[in-house]
């Protein structure tokens, strides 16, 4: 180690932040958040005009292509999507065999697990084939385990439906949505798609780094992203706006269910400290989508809880709040909340794991030590 690598290691362990807040831990060409100005892009697309004009499709194809795809592309990244969506026989015999408790992230990160058994990746030219793939099966993974032990069925998963948003609603629902529904979820896939050096994407990159395949990459991505603050946040957010019956009771209540920290679920963002502005990109297309007098009534709790938050509080709501009630409005059961999460961020998932591989370096940090030291060791014998 040269005497520059040294002193900066000294300079570092003199310098600690714990939760990693606000530490520049890298470089990327994939996205790019500015916390004071709100503004946010996809290899320099803007996502505001990426969700009010593209679709998910486009972006992910985007995020993996480093390039929007002309009509031609676009049509051909469609169809190897839609060729992609049969499931193994030896994954559908594991979702199978997975007991009805299970949470669908759990499933989702054994099957993705079973899926590099049974499809391994043997070679780095691969690993888009192999994003491609995830993007189109574990939309199918989450419905066929839905199906089986909810319904007591098997689904058959191919479609050629066009848009995964669709697809999924469509499989889940045994049904057409609506058009509304079909909009508002493909607009969310699209905010949810890649999100910079998140906790997820982290994991991911570091299990990259150690030129672990594709698939170790991503079941660390989706172990990390089902805790309660990261992913699981949406689910957690629909708890508490359930809590309520009418906007009237949460002035009343809401003291109630914000936790000892002061925290309440969907609400803060490490980043954006004057509020997520992604939640004003879907907003609109949540009141075009609650079309029934159930979800009028949701969306005017969880506006009641906003306000309150931000007037009382003054923290403001996050994308997984508004998410959250997205998939309620478009009839999504609670419990895949998170997997359409990561049914969306797979497409940046893989585009950083290929850039941290083409990067080539292994992530390696240093920690400040707090135990004992000089400590004095007593034979087995002798101790109390």
């Amino acid at each position: 180690m040269n005497q520059d690598k040294k002193i900066g290691l000294v300079e570092a362990k003199n310098s600690v932040n714990n939760d990693l807040d606000g530490i520049v831990a890298g470089t990327t060409n994939i996205c790019r958040l500015c916390a004071d100005s709100g503004h946010l892009s996809f290899r320099g697309y803007s996502v505001a005009d990426l969700v009010s004009q593209g679709s998910f499709e486009e972006t992910a194809h985007l995020l993996l292509y480093k390039k929007l795809p002309n009509a031609s592309e676009l049509n051909q990244f469609i169809q190897r999507l839609c060729s992609a969506r049969h499931l193994p026989v030896q994954v559908r015999q594991i979702i199978e065999r997975l007991p009805i408790e299970a949470h669908p992230m759990d499933v989702l990160r054994t099957a993705v697990s079973a899926m590099g058994c049974i499809e391994p990746e043997l070679d780095d030219d691969e690993a888009l084939r192999i994003g491609e793939r995830l993007i189109a099966s574990i939309p199918a993974i989450v419905a066929y385990w839905y199906h089986f032990h909810h319904m007591h069925r098997r689904v058959d998963t191919f479609s050629e439906e066009s848009k995964n948003a669709r697809y999924f609603l469509s499989l889940l629902q045994e049904q057409s949505p609506s058009p509304h529904h079909a909009m508002l979820i493909d607009r969310v896939l699209t905010l949810y798609s890649e999100h910079e050096f998140n906790a997820s994407t982290f994991a991911a990159r570091i299990a990259a780094a150690t030129k672990s395949d594709i698939y170790a990459s991503v079941v660390s991505a989706i172990s990390t992203l089902s805790g309660s603050l990261h992913g699981g946040a949406n689910e957690a957010a629909m708890s508490v706006i359930e809590q309520f019956d009418s906007p009237e009771q949460v002035e009343e209540r809401m003291s109630l269910y914000i936790e000892d920290d002061g925290s309440v679920p969907g609400f803060g963002h490490n980043i954006y400290r004057h509020g997520d502005p992604r939640i004003h990109y879907i907003k609109k297309h949540i009141d075009a989508a609650a079309i029934n007098e159930s979800s009028r009534r949701l969306l005017s709790i969880a506006q009641a809880i906003e306000m309150y938050m931000r007037e009382r509080h003054q923290v403001y709501a996050n994308l997984d709040f508004y998410a959250a009630v997205a998939f309620k409005v478009a009839g999504v059961p609670n419990t895949l909340f998170t997997p359409m999460f990561v049914m969306s961020r797979i497409a940046g998932w893989t585009a950083h794991v290929i850039e941290q591989r083409e990067l080539n370096q292994k992530l390696r940090p240093i920690a400040n030590y707090t135990g004992p030291q000089d400590t004095l060791y007593v034979p087995i014998a002798e101790r109390q």
